[in-house]
């Protein structure tokens, strides 16, 4: 085989996944982020600019909340407690 031969063969089999060179990791997804490619810095915390809502969420931790509603402790507390009562003997 000519020497033509082999380098061809060996682009045509190329793919541009082997060209990727992981720069560092996702700290949401656990996915890789490649060189050149746009991320977000938090803090020291790599993400990728789709996981930043997620992200986001679990470092704020925000309550959900119902416009013209109050809730002092949260809403699952009280869909527990109602449940809870409406089950039990006990009436106050």
């Amino acid at each position: 085989m000519e020497r033509w031969e082999m380098q061809y063969d060996k682009w045509k089999l190329d793919t541009p996944d082997n060209h990727l060179k992981t720069f560092c990791y996702c700290e949401v997804c656990d996915g890789e982020i490649y060189e050149g490619e746009e991320y977000l810095e938090v803090e020291g915390d790599n993400i990728h600019e789709d996981c930043f809502d997620e992200y986001a969420k679990n470092m704020l931790n925000p309550i959900i909340r119902i416009a013209g509603e109050y809730w002092s402790l949260s809403k699952s507390f009280w869909q527990t407690f109602f449940i809870a009562w409406q089950t039990s003997s006990y009436m106050l």
